[in-house]
């Protein structure tokens, strides 16, 4: 954007006075949860060793049977094995088995005072076969094996188990903190069904891993902290998991997740609550993720930009995330909840992935800065080779992607939306609502800000193909804290109030369809050079001192035009380099829809119906022809909304528009 020199006196004079306004200072958000590299490398350790065939409850050899039935506060037992002694107490059985057989125990009746706690050298098997237990001292089921616990669920079962709220006479040697709970490993298997409520921590955990297989379905509606919580990692190959009322996350892990198949529904309402949160590598390959949390963020410690807030997410990873394939659906509602949150890289090369978050940003008070609401959030770099991402963010402050590293697409979808406004210094709404235990302060401070944008990427953005689409109501669309470089595919930045692509160093276009429309600054802004080798641009800004596309001339770079298909709606960067001629229309019609033609190829645009910039600027590898008032039909439609280009549709009607050759010496306003 073209600068006002008294402006730039009036903002160095007020910066000596006024505090740091970086809009999105990374240490406002405890995301990371103190987890450090060497700690996602030790978590993905177990999982790399994962054997399906090993897991597989068809697999096992069944050494004996023994099936306890109880019935009130008595259980009776038929069956027997070689070296399984059992001791009852009531409604309570306690199972020592040193066999190396592999014991399966059928567990069925009814008892709302009675446990199975089971202590053996082996895998063990337990079917829960119509089961309806409740323990009043301990969890429902206890493992204290570190073999492989199998939960078998038998086809047309339907079983419940709910623990006690304080548990009595644990052995101070022996780990218990759920209502089903392993030290080894749980394989859930079979095609029945299992309700599980947690009533002194979680519902269901294990000390080792968690593999979901056949096609079973696993029901938490309650627990007071995890639905499920894990300490090596997590397997869905199928079945049906629906994991809601738990006080702290839906499925916590220190390992990683790997989600192939199944369907899983996670509901969590707590404050800084999460969906799904791994220390290791989220990988997806198929099956269905619902995901949703209207918890508040909450403050932590802190003040200042040192300020520690703990936010509600549908997903997070402190590793990498990997998403070839399946559907994640993510809806966060909680002030500043976040989306998806990864720690590390973000691959995406298939599957579809949608999060909506419509939180207001957060300010605990007006010493401290803000956190906002984040659809996604990438620690590392993001790649996308494949697949749909789409993020939708309402909030104040709201990002809709923002990634720490760099930005590389070759394929696939990406789609960033950011409607809410700006926080602090860079807008003029509040604080957003008061959120976390403590309460909040809906007054904004002018030392502290947080902007919504559509794309932040703080390292370099490079597009060679698929689409990169965003929007954003308040600030930029597209922002690339290095280098933009465009060498095919689509890229479409709208901004109703700031530009629309920007790039804090060199933009590069070579190839591809890139639209930067911008109502209130300008369409394509670079703060190094912008070099326009190839492809198809549109490009809109806004009236004096916009431009449809700005180099930074003021600290001596420069815009090159050296080829491709240039539109504009307004004037190109003063001073500029017009390699490949450029022609100017001196006037437009608002709403109007416009023809260029360039040899063998017609594109269709529709000019702003509010106002913008003065003229039009048109270039081609030949001189193109223009027409205006056209209709078209059929034909390939690039960008969306206003931005809409239809390249090679059949053309109608129009009246000729008068070109005359634009210079370098005449680049700026007409």
């Amino acid at each position: 954007m073209k600068i006002n020199p008294f402006l730039v006196y009036a903002f160095l004079v007020l910066g000596f006075v006024a505090c740091d306004t970086d809009d999105d200072p990374v240490v406002a958000d405890s995301d990371d949860d103190d987890v450090t590299s060497a700690d996602v490398t030790a978590a993905n350790e177990a999982i790399s060793e994962y054997d399906a065939e090993d897991n597989l409850y068809a697999n096992l050899s069944i050494g004996g049977t023994i099936t306890l039935t109880w019935s009130g506060s008595t259980v009776s037992a038929e069956g027997s094995a070689d070296g399984v002694e059992m001791q009852v107490s009531g409604g309570d059985v306690t199972v020592q088995s040193t066999t190396d057989a592999v014991i399966n125990y059928v567990l069925n009746g009814t008892s709302t005072d009675g446990s199975f706690k089971l202590y053996s050298e082996t895998k063990s098997v337990v079917t829960l076969d119509n089961l309806t237990l409740t323990s009043q001292s301990s969890s429902a089921i206890n493992c204290q094996s570190k073999k492989s616990l199998y939960v078998c669920l038998p086809s047309g079962s339907s079983s419940t188990l709910a623990d006690a709220s304080t548990y009595v006479a644990v052995p101070d040697s022996e780990d218990c903190k759920a209502c089903l709970f392993s030290e080894g490993q749980i394989i859930l298997c079979g095609t029945g069904t299992l309700q599980v409520t947690g009533n002194s921590q979680h519902a269901v955990a294990s000390d080792d891993y968690l593999v979901v297989n056949d096609d079973p379905t696993l029901r938490v509606t309650s627990a007071v902290k995890d639905a499920v919580h894990v300490n090596d990692y997590v397997v869905i190959e199928s079945g049906t998991l629906s994991l809601s009322g738990s006080g702290k996350d839906g499925i916590d892990t220190d390992g990683a997740i790997a989600v192939s198949g199944g369907e899983v529904t996670v509901r969590v309402t707590g404050a800084s609550g999460k969906g799904i949160k791994s220390v290791g590598d989220f990988t997806m390959s198929g099956g269905t993720l619902t995901l949703t949390t209207s918890g508040a963020a909450e403050w932590e410690s802190g003040s200042g930009t040192s300020v520690e807030y703990a936010n509600a997410a549908c997903l997070k990873t402190s590793g990498s995330m990997t998403l070839s394939g399946g559907t994640i659906q993510a809806t966060s509602t909680g002030t500043a909840g976040r989306g998806v949150v990864i720690g590390g890289d973000f691959d995406l090369s298939g599957g579809t992935c949608t999060v909506q978050t419509s939180g207001a940003g957060y300010q605990y008070s007006s010493s401290c800065d803000y956190t906002a609401a984040t659809g996604v959030k990438v620690g590392g770099n993001m790649t996308v080779t494949g697949g749909t991402l789409t993020s939708t963010v309402t909030g104040s402050g709201s990002k809709a992607l923002k990634v720490a590293g760099k930005l590389v697409q070759s394929d696939g979808s990406v789609s960033a939306y950011a409607s809410g406004s700006n926080l602090g210094s860079s807008g003029s709404s509040s604080g957003g609502m008061g959120g976390g235990f403590w309460g909040g302060s809906s007054s904004s401070s002018s030392s502290y800000s947080s902007s919504a944008k559509g794309v932040k990427v703080t390292g370099a953005i490079k597009v060679t193909g698929g689409k990169l689409y965003a929007t954003s109501s308040k600030h930029e669309a597209i922002e690339s804290k290095s280098t933009l470089d465009v060498t095919g595919g689509e890229v479409y930045g709208y901004s109703a109030s700031d530009d629309g692509i920007n790039a804090s160093s060199h933009m590069t276009i070579s190839g591809g369809f890139v639209c930067g429309y911008a109502l209130n600054n300008d369409g394509l802004d670079a703060n190094g050079n912008v070099y326009i080798k190839g492809g198809v641009i549109f490009a809109v800004g806004a009236g004096s001192p916009e431009v449809a596309i700005d180099a930074n001339t003021e600290s001596g770079y420069k815009l090159y035009v050296q080829g491709g298909t240039l539109m504009t709606v307004g004037p190109l960067e003063s001073g500029a380099s017009l390699s490949q001629t450029c022609y100017r229309a001196s006037s437009w019609s608002k709403g109007t829809k416009y023809a260029v033609t360039v040899g063998d190829d017609t594109y269709v645009l529709t000019t702003p119906s509010a106002s913008a910039g003065s003229g039009m600027v048109f270039s081609g590898a030949s001189a193109p022809s223009v027409l205006s008032g056209v209709s078209v039909s059929g034909g390939t439609t690039y960008f969306e909304g206003v931005g809409s280009v239809v390249a090679n549709g059949k053309v109608s009607g129009g009246s000729e528009v008068s070109l005359s050759k634009y210079s370098s010496s005449s680049s700026g306003w007409f």
